[in-house]
Order: C-alpha cells, then sequence, then structure tokens
C-alpha cells in the first residue's frame, strides 16, 4: 500500500472518531439535559384515616385534576378517576374515560356524560363513564 493509501484511510479514520466523538457528546448533553429540566411528575401523597400511605394522581394534567374535583362535588357522583385523550396536531379533547363511584346509578352516568360533553364539546360516545371498583371505594379492605 502506497503512502498516499496510508494517508486516505489514518484521514477517514480520523473523521469516523471525530463523527463518534460528536455522536456521544451529543447523546450525553441531551441525557444531561432532560435531568436538568425534568419536572414533577403530577404525584400526589395522601394518607388515609389508618396511617396508609397511597400516591395518587400519577401523571395527570391539571386540567384531569379539576375535571376529577368538579365531578366529585357533583351529587352523588363521589370518587372520581379520569382520562383525557387529545389530538397530537391540536390537542383537542377528543374523549374520556371516567371511573366514578355513583356510575352504576343510570341518572348519575348520565349527568357526568353530560357535563364532559358540554365542557369539551364533544359528543357523548366520545366518553366512556363506569362504576368504580368497589374494592377501590372500600379503599381495598373488606
Amino acid at each position: 500500500m502506497g503512502t498516499k493509501k496510508w494517508k486516505e484511510a489514518l484521514q477517514s479514520k480520523e473523521l469516523l472518531n471525530k463523527f463518534l466523538a460528536l455522536v456521544l457528546t451529543a447523546a450525553a448533553a441531551l441525557l444531561f439535559l432532560n435531568v436538568l429540566t425534568d419536572d414533577r411528575d403530577g404525584r400526589q401523597q395522601v394518607v388515609d384515616e389508618d396511617g396508609a400511605e397511597e400516591i395518587t394522581d400519577f401523571g395527570l394534567s391539571g386540567e384531569e385534576q379539576r375535571l376529577q374535583r368538579i365531578l366529585s362535588t357533583m351529587e352523588g357522583v363521589g370518587e372520581v378517576s379520569v382520562l383525557l385523550s387529545r389530538e397530537p396536531e391540536s390537542g383537542r379533547v377528543q374523549g374520556a374515560v371516567i371511573a366514578a363511584e355513583g356510575a352504576e346509578h343510570p341518572v348519575i352516568k348520565s349527568r357526568i356524560l353530560d357535563a364532559v360533553a358540554a365542557l369539551y364539546a364533544i359528543g357523548v360516545n366520545e366518553i366512556a363513564v363506569f362504576p368504580m371498583d368497589a374494592a377501590k371505594e372500600s379503599g381495598g379492605r373488606s
């Protein structure tokens, strides 16, 4: 192999090493940036009457938390869990899943459907309302 080919091979190897170093540096910078900008995940710690601790509202948006509070204040609804589905492009609410203590009663279920449909201007067919699990209602205690 001539000296020209050696130089070319050495230059391409150096170029590859520089590229790999740049990629690794960029990856490290992105990881570091992610750690610095990491926000709270929205969890709240609750201590119930027997002293047990429970983590609630994991990952819920402020809007979902507000909707939970509003619905839970409606007569007969009780405890509520909410999940909103949004359109990726616009962020507009396109659907909702709701579990509520009082949802086994048709009138209460209808009120929940009407409230969410009116609030987000979506059809009741875009909202699913379910009775909350009895074990959840009693805190898992028998």
